[in-house]
């Protein structure tokens, strides 16, 4: 069994759907959160929004920040429609 943790980034982070996103992957053994992008709130640390969330990690960045080479998924929580326009932006190596 691999020990290695999968590197991911989380666009949408501060929304419902993405802070139980990621209070459910910082408890998963296999999991290395990377980023946590929103396009407000820049700078400030995830548990401001979900006092939940008790593992330290990356604080919310803009996607624009993200390092694509470092990521293996990318989970997305945005409202309908918003993921296939950010999807069309990513660098190719990742789609």
């Amino acid at each position: 069994m691999s020990s290695k943790k999968i590197n991911i980034a989380v666009i949408g982070a501060t929304g419902y759907v993405g802070l139980d996103l990621i209070k459910i992957l910082s408890n998963h053994p296999k999991v290395n959160i990377k980023y946590l992008c929103a396009q407000k709130n820049i700078g400030k640390n995830i548990q401001f929004f979900d006092k939940r969330i008790k593992k330290k990690l990356p604080r919310i960045t803009k996607i624009k920040n993200v390092n694509w080479h470092r990521i293996e998924i990318l989970f997305t929580s945005l409202p309908t429609g918003y993921s296939q326009v950010y999807l069309l932006t990513l660098p190719s190596i990742f789609l």
